[in-house]
């Protein structure tokens, strides 16, 4: 069986660190997997330094980028419905416009 755990590091403008991960806090005496034992650990190095939250369910990020895969999800949809769907993922609002070109882009 495979499983993933996802910790994004968020620096705010102020310079503000929050961690959020999809890993659960662990129950006393429970036996940990290496994987979750490992992103326990980090995690742990992050309360020191920034505010650790830990989300219910699977990350909207990873869950998109599983959805691209799916023919039955976005695997066949239209750059509309796909760039709608990347902005709900990041929490972004949609109608902000175009990101900027990469530098060195042709225009």
């Amino acid at each position: 069986m495979t499983s993933a755990i996802t910790i994004h590091i968020i620096e705010a403008a102020d310079g503000k660190l929050t961690v959020c991960t999809t890993a659960a806090s662990p129950k006393p005496g429970e036996r940990l997997s290496p994987g979750r034992a490992l992103a326990l650990d980090l995690l742990c190095e992050c309360k020191h330094r920034a505010e650790v939250q830990h989300w219910r369910g699977q990350d909207a990020a990873l869950a998109f980028v599983l959805d691209l895969f799916n023919p039955e999800a976005l695997g066949h949809a239209d750059k509309p419905t796909i760039i709608a769907a990347a902005s709900r993922a990041i929490g972004r609002p949609l109608g902000l416009g175009t990101p900027p070109a990469p530098q060195g882009a042709a225009a």
